[in-house]
């Protein structure tokens, strides 16, 4: 485990950081919190603590190539294109100043991160 004392480390919870920090009392700062959709298991519904940004896209950036046309701008639609074929792989769905955000996974699986991201 690489610890001097094992047993401290368990007794004071360090080892809960090494879950994300579930748990313990920091884990409530977490920035999500997610559900499937009920009605369609390729979606998945975020309740963020943060309202939606312009800047909230940028982490998905790495997935792909980001589209704010192809999709409803009045639900707040935005598609991610695979970086090759330029088809749609996920759908963002969630109005700027809102805290709910819905992801759809639409091709399984996701084609893998450009090596240059890893």
């Amino acid at each position: 485990m690489g610890k001097k004392n094992p047993e401290e480390y368990v007794e004071s919870g360090g080892w809960k950081a090494r879950s994300g920090g579930a748990g313990i009392d920091r884990s409530k700062n977490v920035a999500i919190d997610f559900k499937p959709c009920a009605t369609d298991e390729s979606s998945f519904n975020y309740e963020l603590n943060k309202p939606i940004s312009e800047q909230l896209y940028e982490y998905f950036k790495p997935f792909g190539i980001l589209n704010f046309d192809m999709g409803n701008k009045r639900l707040g639609e935005v598609y991610i294109l695979d970086f090759k074929t330029k088809e749609p792989i996920m759908k963002l769905q969630g109005r700027t100043g809102t805290n709910t955000l819905r992801i759809t996974i639409l091709k399984k699986p996701i084609p893998d991160v450009p090596k240059q991201l890893k």
